[in-house]
This record gives C-alpha cells, structure tokens and sequence, in this order.
C-alpha cells in the first residue's frame, strides 16, 4: 500500500511541477509580448499614414507595436 501512496504523491507533484511550469511559460510570453498599443492609437495612426497619402506627403510609417 505503501507504494501506491509514494506512487499517488509522486504523480501530484509532477502534476503541480507541471502546473508551474504552465503558469511561468505564460508569464514570460505576457512579458515578452507587452501591453502593445491601443487600437485607437493605431487606428490614428493608419489612417493619418492614408491622410498624408492623400495629399502627398508619402513617407514610409513604420506602425510600433511596442
């Protein structure tokens, strides 16, 4: 009985080592991704892009998603 106790306990702590490992693994890609800009901000800023266009001032914007 003694075994399948050690046997339980291990699979718990695997399931919860796992469990961590889940959790970190999205924390890292939440900070790698960051919050980005907001979508009226990059709204703004294609459709100045598209105004500019339009009267003639072409230059290249480079949206920052940072």
């Amino acid at each position: 009985m003694s075994a399948d106790l050690g046997f339980i306990e291990h699979c718990a702590h695997w399931h919860i080592a796992e469990l961590q490992r889940e959790a970190a693994n999205d924390r890292l890609a939440s900070l790698a991704s960051g919050p980005g800009r907001p979508w009226r901000s990059q709204i703004a800023a294609w459709l100045y892009a598209i105004a500019d266009r339009l009267d003639g001032n072409a230059r290249r914007v480079i949206p920052a998603n940072a």
